[in-house]
C-alpha cells in the first residue's frame, strides 16, 4: 500500500474511496498507481487524430496475432511486446505511437514502465474494442490464399 496525497483528480476518485477523513490522506495500492499513471489515449482522440493528421501517427498492435488478423486499425503494425524496447529506444520524437493491447496487469505494468518517459507513446484506452465500439473504420480481415499449395507448410 502507498500513502498518497489528495493532490490530483485521477488520484483524488481512488482515494474518495479509501479516504482517511481526519487526515486528507488515502491508501491506495500499487497496481492503482501504475494504472493511474500509465498514458491513455480515448478512442475519439485517436480517431481525431487519425482523420486529420494520420502521417504523425503510429499504431502498435501488441494484441495476439489472432485478434490482429480478426480487427485492426488501419495502417496497424503487428508487433510482439518483446519489440516494444527497441521500437521505444529508436522511436521519432515527431510520431506518436499509439499501442494497442490486450494483456494481463503485469503485462500493463512492464509497458508502463518502459512508455513512462517518453511524451510521444500512448496507451489506447480500452484497447481494440473501444474502436470497434464506436463503428471506428478497422482494415479488412486477413485474407489468406490457401489455393496455392506450395506456400503451404
Amino acid at each position: 500500500m502507498y500513502l498518497v496525497t489528495k493532490s490530483s483528480d485521477s488520484i483524488n476518485t481512488i482515494c474518495n474511496k479509501n479516504l482517511n477523513a481526519s487526515s486528507g490522506l488515502c491508501f491506495i495500492n500499487s497496481f492503482e498507481i501504475i494504472i493511474l499513471s500509465m498514458k491513455k489515449i480515448t478512442a475519439k482522440q485517436v480517431y481525431d487524430l487519425w482523420a486529420t493528421e494520420i502521417e504523425c501517427l503510429t499504431f502498435f498492435d501488441l494484441r495476439g496475432k489472432s485478434n490482429y488478423e480478426s480487427a485492426r486499425i488501419p495502417g496497424a503494425l503487428s508487433k510482439c511486446t518483446s519489440e516494444l524496447k527497441n521500437i521505444i529506444v529508436n522511436n521519432n520524437q515527431d510520431q506518436l505511437y499509439i499501442l494497442i493491447l490486450d494483456c494481463s496487469r503485469k503485462m500493463y505494468v512492464y509497458i508502463s514502465d518502459l512508455i513512462l518517459y517518453y511524451d510521444n507513446f500512448f496507451i489506447l484506452r480500452g484497447g481494440m474494442e473501444s474502436w470497434t465500439s464506436k463503428s471506428y473504420p478497422t482494415a479488412p480481415l486477413a485474407y489468406i490464399d490457401v489455393s496455392n499449395k506450395s506456400e503451404r507448410k
